[in-house]
């Protein structure tokens, strides 16, 4: 199955609910590219401005956290979504 231009595994997003990833919405605004997804019961923003994609969490009240939670240089929004637990920094 292909979502959003990426390649899914519908066996494996049905067998792992817990950790799947959705993406909620993308918008594209000039050079700008952002992306709402959801993944493990938690709602976070990607944001592409063609120089590097970086992943911010929101909070419980449905605000954006600025701190960065992921992402990388030199990538694009599309690769982040394709792997994006990959893309997440571990604290």
């Amino acid at each position: 199955m292909i979502i959003f231009g990426i390649q899914v595994n519908i066996i494996d997003f049905l067998n792992n609910k817990e950790k799947r990833m959705e993406v909620l919405k993308i918008e594209r605004k000039e050079k700008r590219q952002f992306a709402e997804v959801f993944y493990n019961n938690k709602k976070y923003c990607v944001s592409d401005n063609g120089k590097e994609t970086l992943i911010f969490e929101y909070n419980k009240d449905g605000s954006l956290n600025y701190l960065e939670v992921g992402g990388g240089r030199n990538i694009s929004l599309d690769i982040v979504l394709s792997s994006f637990e990959s893309y997440l920094f571990s604290f």
